[in-house]
């Protein structure tokens, strides 16, 4: 779903749609998940209900999601779901062992559009259960430099980098900053992965100039108000 043409409060719902439904056959048909993402992630509500129910704002127009962009996502996703199967199988038991979890990211290489690289991978570990996973992104990598004073990006030049929408983390940086997150992370009495989602969401909220809720799933969300300049709050 990340980076297709839905936004996060978009993308987290439609996940744990397909959790619920249990079988991943279900959405090996690119014309059935097109359907799917058309007709909305909960039965009888449209994708624009929710996300005026998520955020209180203003419901995002179609037009803002292209044909184009309904269609690429739902073929992504079949072609995902059918290299689950056979990495996972059909109960997903092998994924619960390292080797089947090395085996699913190899795969998903071959699904087209599908990006395996770094911060995916993290957080892919990070989902299967590794508390010392820290997937390092903008959002994170501002917050280690900003507010925590940890480590700051530099682009190949030795500039600090100014991070914009749409910017990737170095890869030189990655791991400088996870490891910076992973070494903080014991003073606050969390595991690296927990800071990591910390930093993350005061940086969406940070990003976005939310002013109200973020969803963060399963009907869950935060008041982006509780972050102060400088500090994490206990959520």
């Amino acid at each position: 779903m990340h980076g297709g043409p839905f936004n996060y409060e978009y993308q987290q719902p439609f996940v744990e749609a397909i959790v619920r439904d249990g079988d991943p056959h279900n959405f090996t048909d690119p014309d059935r998940n097109e359907e799917f993402l058309r007709t909305g992630f909960v039965p009888g509500e449209k994708p624009e209900q929710i996300q005026a129910t998520l955020t209180g704002k203003p419901a995002i127009t179609p037009r803002k999601r292209t044909a184009m962009a309904y269609k690429v996502l739902s073929k992504r996703m079949a072609e995902a779901m059918k290299v689950y199967i056979k990495a996972c199988g059909d109960d997903g038991v092998r994924c619960k062992e390292k080797n089947g979890q090395i085996d699913l990211m190899n795969r998903l290489r071959d699904v087209s559009g599908f990006k395996v690289a770094p911060k995916i991978r993290a957080l892919m570990w990070e989902y299967f259960g590794d508390d010392d996973a820290v997937a390092v992104d903008r959002h994170v990598a501002n917050w280690a430099c900003k507010d925590a004073r940890l480590v700051c990006a530099v682009d190949n030049e030795g500039n600090e980098i100014k991070w914009k929408k749409g910017d990737n983390v170095p890869q030189k940086m990655f791991d400088v900053v996870g490891d910076a997150v992973r070494d903080e992370a014991p003073k606050c009495e969390i595991t690296a992965a927990e800071l990591q989602v910390a930093a993350w969401t005061k940086g969406a909220c940070r990003a976005t100039g939310r002013k109200g809720n973020l969803y963060l799933g399963e009907g869950g969300s935060i008041p982006c108000g509780k972050f102060k300049a400088g500090k994490l709050v206990t959520l």
